[in-house]
C-alpha cells in the first residue's frame, strides 16, 4: 500500500530550496518542483501559499536552532557578551549565512507585504528569543532585557556586515 506524502515530507526539500534560492522569489511551481510534487498538492497540504511559507520559515528556524544547539557548549553562557559572541560566530559561519538570506528576505516581505509575513517573522524571532533565554547565565539580572539587547546587537551587526561595513559594534556595546 502506498502512503501519500504529508506536509512534513516536503519541508526538508522546500527548506533546502528556499535556503539556496531565497524566499522573495519563491513561487509555487519552483517550490513544488523542489519537493517533487505539484503546486496543487502543496496547496492541498498547506492550505495556502502563506501557510506554506510559514511552515518553511519555521522549519528553517528549527534547523538553525538545532545547529546552534549542537555547535555551542551545552552549558549556559557565562555572560551576555559570551552569549552574543557565540551566537554571532555561528550565524556568521558558512552554514548560518543561508539562514540569514532567508531571514532578510522574510523581513523585507514583512515590510512590503504586510501582516501575514510580519506575523511569521514575529513567530520566528519569538522562538529565537526563547532559545536565547536558555543560553543566558542564570545570574543575569534581567534576562528579557538581555535578550532584547543581544537581538538588537546581532541584527545591527548583521545588517552592517551585509552592507559591507567594516564597522562592527563590539559585543560590550551596551549589552
Amino acid at each position: 500500500m502506498i502512503v501519500p506524502a504529508g506536509p512534513e515530507t516536503y519541508l526538508e526539500q522546500l527548506a533546502a530550496h528556499v535556503m539556496q534560492h531565497g524566499l522573495q522569489n519563491a513561487s509555487l511551481r519552483p517550490l513544488a518542483n523542489a519537493a517533487g510534487t505539484s503546486d496543487r498538492m502543496l496547496i492541498y497540504h498547506f492550505g495556502s501559499k502563506d501557510r506554506l511559507v510559514a511552515q518553511i520559515a519555521h522549519h528553517i528556524a528549527s534547523i538553525v536552532r538545532a545547529r546552534l544547539n549542537t555547535s555551542l557548549p551545552q552549558e549556559r553562557a557565562q555572560s551576555r557578551r559570551q552569549c552574543a559572541e557565540e551566537v554571532m560566530e555561528q550565524i556568521s559561519s558558512e552554514g548560518g549565512r543561508a539562514f540569514l538570506h532567508v531571514w532578510f528576505d522574510m523581513l523585507a516581505m514583512a515590510e512590503r507585504e504586510g501582516e501575514v509575513y510580519r506575523s511569521i517573522a514575529g513567530e520566528v524571532i519569538g522562538t529565537f528569543h526563547d532559545w536565547l533565554l536558555l543560553r543566558l547565565p542564570l545570574s543575569d539580572p534581567d534576562p528579557e532585557e538581555a535578550v532584547q539587547r543581544i537581538l538588537v546587537w546581532l541584527e545591527g551587526n548583521l545588517v552592517l556586515k551585509a552592507a559591507g561595513s567594516k564597522t562592527i559594534l563590539p559585543p560590550d556595546f551596551d549589552l
